[in-house]
Protein backbone atom coordinates (compact mmCIF):
# COMPACT_ATOMS: atom_id res chain seq x y z
CA UNK A 1 0.00 0.00 0.00
CA UNK A 2 1.79 3.41 -1.02
CA UNK A 3 1.98 6.06 1.50
CA UNK A 4 2.36 10.28 1.47
CA UNK A 5 4.50 12.04 3.90
CA UNK A 6 2.67 15.44 4.75
CA UNK A 7 1.80 17.92 6.46
CA UNK A 8 -2.20 18.53 7.03
CA UNK A 9 -4.33 21.37 8.71
CA UNK A 10 -7.48 19.27 10.42
CA UNK A 11 -10.28 21.12 9.12
CA UNK A 12 -13.46 18.75 9.85
CA UNK A 13 -14.09 15.75 11.94
CA UNK A 14 -17.25 13.74 10.96
CA UNK A 15 -18.49 10.14 12.72
CA UNK A 16 -18.54 7.33 9.80
CA UNK A 17 -19.85 3.92 10.51
CA UNK A 18 -19.91 2.47 13.93
CA UNK A 19 -16.50 3.33 15.28
CA UNK A 20 -14.37 5.34 12.57
CA UNK A 21 -14.06 8.94 12.49
CA UNK A 22 -13.71 10.83 8.62
CA UNK A 23 -11.15 13.90 8.98
CA UNK A 24 -10.92 16.91 6.09
CA UNK A 25 -7.92 17.67 6.15
CA UNK A 26 -5.93 20.62 4.46
CA UNK A 27 -2.43 19.07 3.21
CA UNK A 28 0.25 20.66 1.77
CA UNK A 29 0.93 17.94 -0.87
CA UNK A 30 -2.52 16.41 -1.68
CA UNK A 31 -4.56 19.78 -0.47
CA UNK A 32 -7.59 19.09 0.68
CA UNK A 33 -8.74 15.19 1.39
CA UNK A 34 -11.35 12.76 2.96
CA UNK A 35 -9.01 10.75 5.85
CA UNK A 36 -10.39 7.70 7.76
CA UNK A 37 -9.68 7.17 11.30
CA UNK A 38 -10.32 3.63 11.66
CA UNK A 39 -11.72 2.77 15.12
CA UNK A 40 -11.33 6.65 15.92
CA UNK A 41 -14.15 6.92 17.85
CA UNK A 42 -12.94 4.54 20.48
CA UNK A 43 -11.53 5.88 23.53
CA UNK A 44 -8.27 3.82 23.20
CA UNK A 45 -7.37 5.47 19.83
CA UNK A 46 -3.80 6.16 19.02
CA UNK A 47 -4.39 8.99 15.75
CA UNK A 48 -7.56 10.49 17.06
CA UNK A 49 -5.71 12.77 19.83
CA UNK A 50 -3.53 14.14 17.56
CA UNK A 51 -6.29 15.39 15.00
CA UNK A 52 -7.56 18.16 17.09
CA UNK A 53 -9.13 20.86 15.16
CA UNK A 54 -6.49 23.96 14.26
CA UNK A 55 -4.27 21.71 14.50
CA UNK A 56 -1.25 21.28 12.27
CA UNK A 57 -0.65 17.95 11.74
CA UNK A 58 2.73 15.85 10.29
CA UNK A 59 0.80 12.77 8.45
CA UNK A 60 1.38 9.81 6.99
CA UNK A 61 -1.44 8.93 4.46
CA UNK A 62 -2.38 5.59 3.10
CA UNK A 63 -3.87 5.67 -0.27
CA UNK A 64 -7.20 3.83 -0.17
CA UNK A 65 -10.33 3.12 -1.84
CA UNK A 66 -12.90 6.76 -1.76
CA UNK A 67 -10.59 7.90 1.44
CA UNK A 68 -7.13 7.95 2.42
CA UNK A 69 -6.24 6.40 5.55
CA UNK A 70 -4.37 7.93 8.28
CA UNK A 71 -1.45 5.35 8.92
CA UNK A 72 0.48 7.94 11.35
CA UNK A 73 -0.21 11.72 13.20
CA UNK A 74 1.84 13.66 15.27
CA UNK A 75 1.00 17.05 16.37
CA UNK A 76 3.42 19.90 14.80
CA UNK A 77 1.71 23.02 16.33
CA UNK A 78 -1.58 22.72 18.15
CA UNK A 79 -4.06 25.54 19.00
CA UNK A 80 -6.70 27.06 21.28
CA UNK A 81 -6.35 24.47 24.06
CA UNK A 82 -7.82 27.04 26.80
CA UNK A 83 -11.12 28.26 27.24
CA UNK A 84 -9.51 31.82 27.31
CA UNK A 85 -8.93 32.00 23.84
CA UNK A 86 -12.86 31.00 23.07
CA UNK A 87 -13.22 34.45 20.66
CA UNK A 88 -9.85 33.19 18.86
CA UNK A 89 -11.51 29.76 18.31
CA UNK A 90 -14.15 31.62 16.62
CA UNK A 91 -11.55 33.91 14.38
CA UNK A 92 -9.92 30.30 13.07
CA UNK A 93 -13.00 28.43 12.69
CA UNK A 94 -14.24 31.41 10.38
CA UNK A 95 -11.07 31.59 8.51
CA UNK A 96 -10.93 27.35 8.12
CA UNK A 97 -14.60 27.13 7.01
CA UNK A 98 -14.32 29.21 4.65
CA UNK A 99 -11.15 27.32 3.28
CA UNK A 100 -13.24 24.26 3.26
CA UNK A 101 -15.83 26.11 1.08
CA UNK A 102 -13.54 27.81 -1.30
CA UNK A 103 -11.19 24.72 -1.98
CA UNK A 104 -11.96 21.44 -3.82
CA UNK A 105 -10.99 17.85 -2.95
CA UNK A 106 -7.43 16.92 -4.62
CA UNK A 107 -6.70 19.89 -6.33
CA UNK A 108 -3.61 21.53 -4.24
CA UNK A 109 -2.61 24.50 -3.87
CA UNK A 110 0.57 24.97 -1.42
CA UNK A 111 0.06 28.74 -0.82
CA UNK A 112 -3.16 27.98 0.53
CA UNK A 113 -1.46 26.01 3.13
CA UNK A 114 1.47 28.62 4.21
CA UNK A 115 -1.21 30.80 4.40
CA UNK A 116 -3.19 28.94 6.47
CA UNK A 117 -0.91 27.84 8.68
CA UNK A 118 0.81 31.61 8.81
CA UNK A 119 -2.86 32.59 9.90
CA UNK A 120 -2.93 30.04 12.51
CA UNK A 121 0.21 30.49 13.82
CA UNK A 122 -0.09 34.32 14.13
CA UNK A 123 -3.69 34.14 15.58
CA UNK A 124 -2.48 31.40 18.27
CA UNK A 125 0.35 34.92 18.70
CA UNK A 126 -2.08 38.17 19.32
CA UNK A 127 -1.85 39.64 21.84
CA UNK A 128 -5.83 40.66 21.47
CA UNK A 129 -9.20 39.39 19.59
CA UNK A 130 -9.24 43.28 17.97
CA UNK A 131 -5.73 42.26 16.56
CA UNK A 132 -6.91 39.08 15.81
CA UNK A 133 -9.85 40.06 13.74
CA UNK A 134 -7.20 42.24 12.08
CA UNK A 135 -5.41 39.17 11.22
CA UNK A 136 -8.51 37.73 9.92
CA UNK A 137 -9.94 39.95 7.43
CA UNK A 138 -6.38 40.34 5.85
CA UNK A 139 -5.73 36.32 6.28
CA UNK A 140 -9.57 36.28 4.71
CA UNK A 141 -8.31 38.66 1.87
CA UNK A 142 -5.26 36.41 0.78
CA UNK A 143 -7.33 33.14 0.76
CA UNK A 144 -9.86 34.82 -1.51
CA UNK A 145 -7.22 36.70 -4.28
CA UNK A 146 -5.38 33.35 -4.46
CA UNK A 147 -8.38 31.33 -5.32
CA UNK A 148 -9.50 33.97 -7.96
CA UNK A 149 -12.64 36.09 -6.50
CA UNK A 150 -10.17 39.69 -6.11
CA UNK A 151 -12.11 41.40 -2.84
CA UNK A 152 -12.58 44.91 -3.44
CA UNK A 153 -11.79 46.80 -0.31
CA UNK A 154 -14.10 49.56 -0.01
CA UNK A 155 -13.80 50.19 4.04
CA UNK A 156 -11.21 49.62 6.91
CA UNK A 157 -14.18 49.02 9.47
CA UNK A 158 -13.37 45.88 10.39
CA UNK A 159 -16.59 44.31 10.98
CA UNK A 160 -17.56 45.35 7.01
CA UNK A 161 -14.75 43.52 5.93
CA UNK A 162 -15.81 40.86 6.99
CA UNK A 163 -19.37 41.15 5.89
CA UNK A 164 -18.19 42.05 2.41
CA UNK A 165 -15.88 38.50 2.79
CA UNK A 166 -18.69 36.99 3.88
CA UNK A 167 -20.90 37.80 1.22
CA UNK A 168 -17.70 36.72 -1.41
CA UNK A 169 -17.28 33.39 0.50
CA UNK A 170 -21.08 32.71 0.48
CA UNK A 171 -21.88 33.51 -3.52
CA UNK A 172 -18.67 31.87 -4.37
CA UNK A 173 -19.71 28.61 -2.35
CA UNK A 174 -22.98 28.79 -2.20
CA UNK A 175 -22.74 27.39 1.36
CA UNK A 176 -23.53 29.34 4.50
CA UNK A 177 -21.04 29.88 6.65
CA UNK A 178 -22.33 28.38 10.34
CA UNK A 179 -19.62 30.27 12.19
CA UNK A 180 -20.28 33.67 11.12
CA UNK A 181 -22.49 34.37 14.03
CA UNK A 182 -20.30 33.22 16.58
CA UNK A 183 -17.26 35.60 14.26
CA UNK A 184 -20.04 38.27 15.04
CA UNK A 185 -20.00 37.85 19.10
CA UNK A 186 -16.45 39.43 18.46
CA UNK A 187 -17.30 42.78 18.24
CA UNK A 188 -19.34 43.02 21.65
Amino acid sequence: MATILTKGIVIRKVAHKESDCLYIIYTEKLGKVGTIVKSGKKITSKLSCHLALFSVVDLMLAIGKGYYRVASAQVSNNFFNSASQLKKSFIASYFIEALDHLTSYDSCDIKLFEISQKFLLSLNDCPSVKAGVVLLNQSLFELLTQVGYQPVVKSTNQRQLISSFNKIIVDASEKEMKSYGFLLKCFK
